[in-house]
């Protein structure tokens, strides 16, 4: 039973490598983003025929988020650790503080994170978490463009504080908003294909964070934002508050899509409810064309029960002649 969704991340796992090597050979920034779309188009197409609809709506849902949260960190070190001769208005960061001290204090928050959803956010449902959760992490991260503008310094807020600060609240919105997801994939896993489908399911979401990489080069590129570490690169980060701003408003964006991706249940639901729920494939499109049950021997797609039941015994239709003879 555990055969398509091998066959699913087989495929996403031979697409993965031909982008990778696709990455290689091709020096456009263009082409290589309209490759990884292509590839987190068929990660999508793959979910919707082949996998259950519950799982391939709220992977969807997931993998969007990840996607339009477009990936700008490689401008943002270039900005943060320049020296005065290469940005003389910049922050002049170490790269020990820009990774290490940032680093470091962002892992210490996401343990509050995980603390303060666990004690204000783990009886919410999951369309008012995600929802909430979006839009908190959106203005938290939309305080990085006025860094990028240099507006704390009007302010009179220093770096080192400014980004001490938005680290640690980046940090704990973050955890408080990925904690459900994983209660999402684990509910998600059906029953004897739970390191089969968590997996899939995981890769898809890092595929999602792979895409949004590809699409934060594109952006750089069309915005002129592309720093090399030269000596007076200042003007590749004029429009770097731009970027910033629609990185961290994009993973609402998926947010209008919530009603119909993501279930009105609680954290503590069942989200596999209809059919079989050890079965990964019940009512894809797959089995609805060719009416075959592919990810449970002998169910009934139609009926919703199974006709394997191994805890009761079973009754048989037996030939009058044999009844007969067992009189």
């Amino acid at each position: 039973k555990g055969r398509v969704p091998f066959a699913v991340a087989l495929v996403m796992g031979v697409a993965g490598v031909c982008l990778a090597i696709f990455s290689v050979v091709v020096r456009s920034v263009g082409l290589k983003f309209c490759a990884a779309a292509a590839v987190g188009a068929l990660n999508l197409l793959l979910f919707s025929v082949f996998i259950r609809p519950e799982i391939a709506r709220i992977n969807a849902f997931i993998f969007l988020q990840n996607v339009f949260h477009i990936g700008t960190h490689g401008a943002s070190f270039y900005f943060f650790t320049d020296s005065a001769e290469q940005y003389r208005d910049g922050p002049h960061f170490s790269a020990t503080f820009f990774v290490t001290t940032l680093g470091s204090v962002a892992s210490v928050f996401g343990l509050f994170g995980i603390v303060s959803y666990n004690i204000f956010a783990k009886e919410w449902r999951y369309r008012y978490l995600l929802t909430v959760g979006s839009l908190a992490f959106m203005a938290v991260n939309c305080l990085s463009a006025l860094v990028f503008l240099r507006f704390n310094l009007q302010l009179h807020i220093p770096d080192w504080l400014f980004m001490l600060a938005s680290s640690a609240m980046q940090s704990v919105i973050s955890q408080m908003t990925w904690m459900p997801c994983t209660v999402m994939l684990a509910q998600l896993c059906p029953r004897g294909l739970e390191s089969t489908m968590y997996a899939l399911m995981g890769g898809s979401m890092n595929l999602g964070m792979a895409v949004s990489n590809y699409a934060g080069a594109f952006l750089l590129q069309e915005l002129g934002v592309n720093p090399r570490g030269a000596d007076s690169e200042g003007a590749q980060f004029d429009n770097l508050w731009i970027a910033a701003l629609i990185s961290a408003c994009g993973p609402c964006v998926p947010l209008f899509l919530v009603a119909k991706l993501i279930p009105d249940a609680s954290q503590r639901d069942c989200l596999l409810e209809d059919g079989d729920r050890s079965s990964a494939t019940v009512g894809s499109l797959f089995e609805q064309w060719y009416g075959t049950a592919v990810g449970a021997g002998g169910y009934d797609r139609v009926s919703g029960a199974s006709s394997v039941n191994s805890g009761s015994a079973t009754s048989v239709d037996l030939p009058e002649s044999i009844i007969g003879k067992a009189a």
